[in-house]
């Protein structure tokens, strides 16, 4: 028998090294290609879950600070219960705050005479984070919370009598509006205009 046409048959009837290393180089990059498609996919679905993780956050801090500012209140000396020296005060560095802080007494309750609806709050910049500050008559030192991360900048301004001005600590009326900006890290300026719904101006 001759064996040299016994092996070329058999080589004609498979396949060849060269074939079977050409076939797993492109399997390796069809699966390395399919590997890059789904981790770009994972990593651009992971990005839209922070993004809106972030602005969910961002969105509960400014509903809770439109809903404490809209509702402010100055109450009368019978309900002076503010451990400060006013009941809506804005200053820069104000309750320890690395930026502008904010303090006020406020009611969900349009009349002044549910004293129980009364609460005292403040917002303060503290390392990055916009907090909120409770304030309970029995203790000395408010209950601080952490509402909103990566916030580089906390301004506010008063309306009042027509202008805008940056500080406020008048002890007998309320001004009509407060303007509050956030700062933030990968979002931008962030600027809300809030009307004080018990202002008598």
């Amino acid at each position: 028998m001759d064996t040299s046409l016994f092996m070329s048959k058999r080589l004609d009837c498979g396949y060849t090294l060269l074939e079977i290393l050409l076939s797993a180089i492109v399997f390796t990059l069809m699966s390395m290609t399919i590997y890059q498609s789904l981790m770009i996919v994972i990593k651009g679905s992971d990005v839209v879950s922070k993004k809106t993780r972030k602005n969910s956050q961002l969105q509960r801090a400014i509903n809770i600070m439109e809903d404490n500012i809209s509702h402010a209140v100055m109450p009368t000396n019978l309900f002076a219960v503010s451990p400060l020296d006013s009941n809506f005060k804005i200053d820069k560095h104000l309750l320890d705050s690395d930026d502008y802080g904010i303090y006020l007494l406020f009611n969900s309750e349009t009349n002044i005479v549910y004293h129980a609806q009364v609460e005292i709050v403040g917002f303060r910049l503290k390392n990055k984070q916009l907090e909120i500050l409770r304030y309970n008559l029995t203790e000395s030192i408010p209950r601080a919370s952490k509402i909103l991360a990566g916030v580089t900048a906390f301004h506010i301004r008063i309306f009042h009598d027509g202008i805008w001005i940056k500080k406020w600590n008048n002890k007998l009326y309320l001004p009509k509006a407060v303007e509050f900006t956030l700062e933030l890290e990968g979002i931008g300026t962030i600027r809300r205009v809030i009307i004080l719904l018990n202002s008598t101006n």
